[in-house]
């Protein structure tokens, strides 16, 4: 795979013949598997759908795609850039027919009661913006300072307590009232607010495994497997992305665009400078220490 190949995303078809080689299928075995005609996966692979319609070509594409072990969301995207050209639609008789005076007429009074519609509901709604001016206007007046807010009420028992209108009442003025008092519940979710968010615990990860963290400032091409040969990414990695990987060290990464990768074992940043050449990057990663090594063949390799 060449440099260009790891910064440009690949097209469907290719994607699709990488994932058929990585499981080491013959075109034939495939197709027999999937009961499909074997050019039709050649034409699948190779971008030539064109001969086939388009509800054909999306089956075909999709089929093959879940037999490959792709996940519903990468099938999804697949489909979305697929070019269908769909067929011109052409009249089936010559001329336009002439539209009857009743049509005319219809479509004119449609018009004008939509407009008549549209005219009274902007006009309701400007007079209700207006009188709810008006009346939050005269309630400020009413109110007045916060000193003036709480009136005294007889209850019960000969008491005495402050009451308020929570519809009128200004925040200042409940403030005043509230003071000296129990914190309200939005207060104390103010507060809660305030206070420095509590420590992140700690990922614990069972026995044998490790924690790969993949941050990248720009768009970059990166595969990752791990020592049991899973492959924990194969993808263009969009610029401001922040994954995380586990699996069983020690780990082949390789990086198209090393220059905007940042890349961290079990919490520790680990160097590419001596592993990249023309920004791209080559290692195999060890778990004890960080210690990382170059590989003869990286991950992208068959």
């Amino acid at each position: 795979m060449t440099e260009q190949q790891l910064l440009i995303p690949m097209a469907v078809g290719e994607r699709l013949r990488k994932a058929r080689q990585q499981h080491r299928w013959s075109v034939e075995k495939t197709a027999a598997s999937l009961k499909v005609p074997a050019d039709v996966l050649i034409a699948i692979e190779g971008d030539q759908l064109d001969r086939y319609a388009a509800v054909y070509r999306k089956g075909y594409v999709q089929s093959y795609a879940r037999h490959l072990g792709f996940g519903e969301t990468e099938i999804s995207a697949m489909l979305a850039e697929l070019i269908v050209d769909e067929p011109e639609l052409r009249p089936v008789f010559n001329g336009v027919a002439r539209a009857r005076a009743g049509d005319r007429w219809l479509r004119a009074t449609s018009y004008v009661l939509a407009s008549l519609l549209i005219g009274t509901l902007a006009w309701q709604l400007t007079h209700e913006a207006v009188r709810l001016s008006q009346g939050q206007a005269q309630q400020d007046a009413a109110v007045g300072t916060g000193d003036e807010l709480t009136s005294t009420e007889e209850l019960p028992g000969n008491s005495t307590t402050a009451h308020v209108n929570a519809s009128i009442a200004s925040l200042e003025g409940l403030g005043k009232i509230r003071s000296g008092s129990a914190a309200s519940p939005g207060q104390a979710a103010w507060e809660a607010l305030k206070k420095p968010e509590a420590a992140a615990e700690p990922i614990v990860l069972p026995a044998g495994q490790h924690r790969l963290q993949v941050t990248t400032s720009g768009d970059s091409w990166v595969e990752i497997a791990d020592a049991s040969g899973r492959q924990l990414e194969m993808d263009l990695v969009r610029g401001g992305s922040q994954r995380a990987y586990q699996g069983e060290a020690p780990f082949r990464i390789l990086f198209g665009r090393a220059s905007a990768v940042d890349l961290f074992l079990d919490g520790r940043q680990v160097d590419l400078s001596g592993h990249t050449s023309g920004d791209v990057m080559r290692m195999s990663l060890n778990a004890s220490e960080g210690e990382v090594e170059l590989p003869s063949s990286g991950p992208a390799d068959g």
